[in-house]
């Protein structure tokens, strides 16, 4: 029988995923009173929740204010990228290099079709849970799941800026980030380093442009200076993240 799951980790579980779905927007207040009354919970678990959430950057205490989910904050989301860009450019070397290892083209082929699934359907969450899940696969190949664990548990800030793009970027963006999935597959078949390289960091890159139109975009969301406050308009009430939530509560 497998590990009984607490419930300090159901409501952990359950806050985690609205808060890096954007279920629950960055900036929101929230308490531990209304986790209990929302979830039907004691103090005890939501308490543990909260401080675990914390820990791990997407919730924050200010003083005088009370709890709140941190807003995107481009440093730490830049960050968070540049982690994610180096280890997954190491991996690719170490799996070209080693030729005894094979792509399992099945895996990928089915995860391409997942998205483009999802694409047809204007599912973003499900979009960016395959495009994780096709880059997942790699770490699986060479045996590394810890390491793509260290990326996964350090994207409080790229994950959610990185659903927000999607979400933002139309269907075309969507079909040219498929495309290069579908090219890294190919160049890692026939052992094309360079071609694979290239693609790579065209692929995790794309945020560092987009990052400054989001930011201009949404900036009750994203952490910003003073200066680039005073250039921009705040988010109109149907907003992009309001048609996602929407989504998501039918």
């Amino acid at each position: 029988m497998g590990e009984k799951i607490t419930m300090s980790e159901k409501v952990y579980m359950k806050l985690h995923s609205k808060i890096m779905n954007l279920n629950i927007k960055p900036g929101k207040n929230i308490s531990i009173k209304d986790i209990c009354e929302s979830m039907n919970v004691s103090r005890s678990p939501a308490r543990d929740a909260i401080i675990r959430l914390e820990e791990e950057g997407l919730v924050e205490s200010i003083p005088q204010v009370g709890t709140r989910i941190t807003k995107i904050d481009l440093k730490t989301m830049e960050d968070e990228r540049y982690l994610r860009h180096c280890i997954e450019y190491k991996m690719y070397i170490d799996f070209l290099e080693n030729d005894y290892l094979k792509p399992d083209l099945e895996k990928y082929e089915k995860i391409i079709n997942l998205q483009m699934k999802a694409i047809e359907e204007n599912d973003f969450i499900s979009f960016l849970e395959y495009d994780n899940k096709f880059h997942e696969i790699l770490f699986e190949t060479t045996n590394r799941r810890f390491i793509w664990k260290v990326i996964t548990d350090n994207q409080a800030h790229y994950g959610r800026i990185r659903l927000l793009s999607l979400a933002s970027m139309g269907v075309e963006h969507l079909e040219e980030l498929v495309e290069e999935h579908k090219e890294m597959v190919g160049f890692m078949e026939k052992r094309d380093k360079d071609s694979l390289i290239e693609v790579l960091n065209k692929h995790i890159s794309e945020l560092v442009e987009e990052k400054f139109w989001l930011k201009d975009n949404y900036p009750d969301l994203i952490n910003m200076d003073n200066e680039s406050k005073e250039k921009i308009n705040r988010l109109e009430e149907n907003s992009f993240l309001d048609e996602i939530i929407r989504k998501q509560n039918v």
